[in-house]
């Protein structure tokens, strides 16, 4: 696989002897970052090696097009790391963070992928760990500095990496272990008092999965009847929820996140929809393998919920919802499909800095080869507890507004298939009242020429 080689602007190419070992520390460093990306998610770096032709995919079986979409989506995390690791390798001003790298941002860009590898390493295998662990470990690795004036600075580093290898949330990098969620710091003290963590516990200390918690970056639970009656009583119409009404018939805005835990998130008082732009990520994780974000959702379980907590399923069937949510807001609907390539396709891009295939797959295709072995394609209707047990709660939520916001002009109107019996009446008045108006208006025209040719 081959991804982009990116330019470095401070490096320099002064001589050929330089520019050849600047090519091969730059290229060190974006295979630190695919053997990062594969193991973050528990997969083999082999997949994303050879890619599989197109013709081979159409004529292949459902195996062959799984693999190439495992591939496909492993590049794009891949390149998603590597945009982002990079920005923050440049915006990195002190040197001795990282030793023996100095100021050079494509050997801190190696460095911060060896510190994501060891970070993941540590987590699996021990996921009740601290920021403050992950840090010790990378000292005693060399890979941070163990300067007590840049404690918190690398601590921070892992902080970052954390976020983009479990998607949990999106990590500020201007500012110390912040989060862009609602605008609100994710740490706002040096210390918290926590039930579990004891009083005065520094947050770099606190195991990093409690700290989640404590900020409510979990999953949502699975939706249980006996506690949402009404939503579990409620069914999900796929005309109500399509991006065609939601957004051109009720009047909501669209804001891609790169945070899982934001997906389908929606704000009545600001009509915005927040929606997960790099469904590749979850695609890795829908085979059941071992990720950091399968270690660190183990260990927060038994804290939410210890009912739930040997449901290792849930991560599976809450990335599977994320995938098929988005589907059907967009690519089960003809009008929805259109209005992605028109008004979404570019600026979902903006969010995650790339473009991502499986994305363009699940909402421009109405039988995406993603949902090979999804039975839930065309649906007019969804239950909320066999289809969306997780995320049901949310798209309930989005469907109330979309029905009770109707549009006001006569020509979307004219248009609108939320009540079918509503438009086709709508339609026929409209029809009916045209030639009517139009017979009366013959009418008076001929009984004005009768008149005419009466008075000559």
């Amino acid at each position: 696989m081959k991804l982009q080689v990116l330019n470095f602007s401070r490096s320099s190419f002064s001589s050929p002897a330089g520019t050849v070992t600047h090519l091969h520390s730059v290229m060190e460093s974006l295979g630190k970052v695919e053997s990062l990306a594969a193991d973050a998610v528990g997969q083999s770096n082999d997949i994303a090696a050879p890619r599989i032709h197109h013709s081979e995919v159409v004529n292949g079986t459902a195996a062959d097009m799984r693999k190439q979409n495992k591939s496909e989506a492993l590049e794009t995390y891949q390149r998603f790391l590597c945009a982002r690791m990079q920005l923050f390798s440049e915006q990195q001003t002190d040197p001795g963070l990282f030793p023996q790298c100095g100021d050079a941002p494509d050997k801190v860009l190696g460095r911060l992928a060896q510190i994501g590898l060891d970070a993941v390493s540590c987590l699996q295998q021990k996921p009740r760990q601290s920021f403050h662990d992950v840090y010790t470990d990378s000292v005693r690795l060399q890979l941070l500095s163990d300067d007590q004036r840049l404690y918190q600075s690398a601590n921070h580093v892992i902080f970052v990496l954390v976020g983009w290898l479990t998607m949990l949330y999106n990590p500020q990098l201007d500012a110390q272990m912040s989060i862009f969620q609602d605008g609100f710091q994710c740490f706002q003290h040096q210390t918290l008092t926590h039930p579990l963590a004891g009083p005065s516990t520094p947050h770099t200390k606190r195991e990093i999965a409690e700290n989640m918690m404590f900020l409510g970056l979990v999953i949502p639970k699975r939706l249980r009847a006996e506690n949402s009656p009404d939503q579990a009583a409620t069914s999900l119409d796929a005309r109500l929820i399509n991006a065609a009404t939601v957004c051109e018939y009720a009047g909501v805005a669209i804001e891609w996140s790169t945070s899982l835990f934001s997906h389908l998130s929606f704000d009545e008082s600001r009509c915005r929809l927040t929606l997960f732009a790099l469904p590749s990520f979850c695609l890795l994780h829908n085979v059941g393998e071992k990720s950091l974000l399968y270690s660190l959702h183990e260990t927060i379980a038994p804290l939410v919920s210890p009912a739930e907590a040997d449901e290792k399923a849930m991560i599976d069937a809450f990335l599977r919802e994320v995938l098929l949510s988005l589907h059907i807001f967009f690519g089960a609907d003809k009008r929805s499909r259109k209005y992605f390539k028109n008004k979404e396709f570019h600026r979902s891009k903006g969010a995650s800095g790339i473009e991502d295939p499986i994305l363009r797959s699940l909402c421009t295709q109405r039988k995406p080869s993603v949902l090979t072995t999804e039975r839930l394609w065309s649906k007019p209707n969804y239950s909320p507890s066999s289809d969306f047990p997780i995320l049901s709660s949310r798209l309930a939520r989005i469907q109330t507004f979309s029905r009770s916001n109707n549009p006001n002009r006569g020509l979307k109107l004219w248009s609108d298939r939320r009540d079918l019996n509503l438009t086709y009446t709508y339609r026929a008045v409209i029809v009916f009242g045209t030639i009517g108006v139009i017979l009366s208006l013959a009418q008076t025209g001929l009984s004005a020429a009768q008149l005419v040719y009466s008075m000559r």
